[in-house]
């Protein structure tokens, strides 16, 4: 028996070093493109695809020919030894590498193990795009792609495998003798419905399915996804602008709401969905998009039960009546801070206490679960400030809460504030950390971490053990369903 595995192995490694020697072989203009695409999530495992990446991989797939294209998301095997095994059997010539902040030095040791295959490797995503000197530091990183991906990407490839002049290709930063050079912006794409859907077939759908967690509230046993059908944004929040203006602009581009309903249509056929979630936060600024959406849910009879981010001040009565004719439970809305000097004075969300609490009453009146954001530990935040806004949320009719860290990233506003002020910052980027406190106090008058984690901790339990929603938690945590995705959860309080 033993012989016999030994010989299958072997045929194996044989026919392998046969493949990859006879597409070594071929004419340069016959050998397919060979390119993959990396999604370096190692920790804080999600049930949400990576919309970005799943986009740019259909965009390159349909517009770039003979391409051999692969996508190594890491999310459900997150070493890097997994990494290492994948890229030594694909060999490929183009790695790019999506990168947020909490990824930056997970997806730098990615670039360097691609790196020792001989890969060319350009990296892409907010990160990227806020600190390109910062990655292009890295010695495993060729090039930056700088705001939207996916003409970039193609347009970077298919030079790559033409004439290597990189400095016609805008929208990137790149590196060639030891010098960087840089090219115009790209314009951002006007109608993104010209973009083919997410290729969500390149991805373990039926993993990040059973993970979903943006509808448990509602129903944790729902098979869901999340979807992000826009992109930009016109306001001026300090902890999150002006990266997203950078990535994708102030215009909001948003796609028709037929061309969405179709995607539904094909993931409740394909992959039987239950649920879903726009993950977008301005929908209800668009109304005239909002009613076609609503009316094209009903007339398509989808009858499926969905979610979706908001402004306060963007959504009223009338607008939640008719999302919940066409199946709308849930809502989440960003609060920050019920302090106004912390919210709307070094936030700048340009809300008000009277908004919050109407789109708390409506809601509601109509049955409509909402989920609050919450962020303490806020530069010059004093304990009694975090404690108002936990008091706030704990006594309000919010379902859920989701208590973040305030963490200034690089190249925000708030980052810039912090640095003005002379404060200390973290010098290791997985250090900004919104779902622990693992970053440096900023001045000595400010909170200390031990007492932020307490803060957290305690905050959590006032919110989940109060009278108004003790028994169902209690009813929650009896279901299977819960259980399975608690540990999600937890590695984030």
């Amino acid at each position: 028996m033993l012989t016999v595995l030994f010989c299958i192995v072997n045929r194996l490694v044989y026919f392998q070093h046969w493949l990859n020697t006879s597409i070594e072989q071929m004419p340069t203009k016959d050998r397919p493109k060979n390119v993959v695409i990396i999604f370096p999530r190692f920790r804080y495992k999600s049930g949400d695809i990576p919309i970005g990446v799943a986009s740019l991989a259909a965009f390159v797939r349909e517009r770039i020919d003979n391409i051999s294209l692969a996508v190594l998301d890491t999310t459900f095997s997150p070493s890097f030894s997994y990494v290492e095994r994948f890229l030594s059997r694909r060999r490929p010539e183009i790695v790019g590498i999506f990168m947020d902040v909490l990824m930056a030095e997970d997806a730098a040791r990615v670039a360097a193990i691609a790196k020792r295959y001989g890969a060319t490797i350009i990296a892409g995503g907010p990160h990227a795009t806020m600190a390109p000197e910062a990655v292009l530091a890295e010695d495993g990183f060729d090039a930056v792609c700088i705001g939207e991906g996916e003409e970039t990407f193609k347009d970077y490839i298919e030079t790559f495998y033409g004439d290597k002049k990189f400095g016609k290709v805008k929208g990137i930063w790149f590196k060639q003798d030891g010098v960087v050079h840089k090219t115009p912006r790209r314009d951002f794409i006007e109608n993104i419905d010209t973009l083919p859907r997410p290729a969500f077939d390149m991805f373990d759908m039926e993993r990040y399915i059973r993970i979903f967690i943006q509808m448990d509230s509602y129903d944790p046993a729902l098979r869901g996804v999340s979807l992000t059908v826009s992109r930009g944004c016109p306001y001026n929040c300090t902890f999150c602008q002006p990266t997203v203006h950078k990535t994708l602009g102030r215009k909001v581009r948003i796609r028709s709401p037929r061309s969405v309903v179709e995607d539904l249509k094909y993931l409740k056929s394909r992959y039987r969905i239950e649920c879903f979630y726009l993950s977008d936060d301005l929908i209800t600024v668009l109304k005239d998009w909002l009613v076609e959406f609503c009316t094209l849910l009903e007339d398509e009879r989808i009858c499926l039960p969905w979610g979706c981010n908001t402004r306060v001040d963007t959504i009223d009565y009338d607008m939640m009546l008719m999302m919940k004719k066409a199946g709308l439970v849930k809502l989440k809305v960003g609060i920050e801070s019920i302090t106004e000097r912390i919210r709307n004075g070094l936030y700048n969300k340009g809300i008000s206490r009277q908004q919050i609490l109407e789109t708390l009453a409506n809601a509601r009146r109509l049955d409509i679960q909402v989920t609050g954001f919450i962020m303490v530990g806020a530069p010059t935040e004093t304990a009694a400030e975090v404690w108002n806004t936990i008091r706030f949320a704990a006594t309000s009719s919010l379902d859920e809460m989701v208590l973040s860290v305030t963490t200034p990233f690089p190249g925000s506003a708030l980052y810039d504030y912090v640095v003005a002020k002379g404060w200390r910052l973290p010098k290791r980027f997985r250090l900004y950390n919104y779902y622990q406190v693992r970053r440096p106090r900023m001045s000595e008058d400010q909170i200390t971490n031990t007492r932020l984690f307490v803060y957290k901790k305690v905050a959590n339990a006032y919110f989940y053990l109060h009278p108004r929603r003790i028994r169902k938690t209690i009813h929650s945590v009896m279901g299977g369903a819960w259980l399975r995705k608690l540990l999600i959860k937890l590695r984030r309080v």
